[in-house]
């Protein structure tokens, strides 16, 4: 029988089943657990990019998309856009993809305890601040 003619034979009953045991093309299906037998559909989100129109003639960029799911089933998701110049600038870019996603795995927790302060906000722009100035001597001193 031809898959299309299968798929309409089907009942509605063993199409919804089909469905929630689909796996991707990694062998994982479509919602993960969080140790706790919570489940959660991640989000689809993609980049792009072009190549620079310099003498280079490279693309310097890099961006840089992650989930995190905490114990209390809280989900984080960040997505990152490095914009790279100059004669390192794919250095850079790649330094800063690669600081900024260790700096906020290794804070995430702290981050999530100053969600319910007044400032916030002003908190969470110190410790990016922090990570930026690290950022920037590593780079610095990878550069000289």
């Amino acid at each position: 029988m031809f898959s299309f003619c299968r798929d309409l034979c089907r009942s509605k009953k063993e199409k919804e089943k089909s469905k929630k045991d689909k796996k991707d093309k990694h062998g994982n299906s479509g919602s993960k657990e969080d140790g706790k037998g919570n489940k959660h559909k991640p989000k689809n989100a993609y980049t792009f990019s072009i190549i620079g129109q310099g003498k280079k003639n490279t693309d310097q960029d890099t961006s840089l998309i992650f989930e995190i799911v905490e114990e209390n089933n809280t989900i984080v998701r960040f997505y990152g856009i490095f914009d790279g110049h100059g004669d390192f600038g794919k250095e850079a870019s790649v330094l800063a993809n690669q600081e900024f996603e260790a700096f906020i795995r290794g804070n995430i927790k702290k981050i999530l305890k100053m969600k319910d302060l007044k400032d916030y906000k002003e908190r969470v722009k110190k410790l990016l601040k922090v990570m930026y100035i690290d950022c920037q001597k590593k780079y610095e001193r990878n550069v000289s």
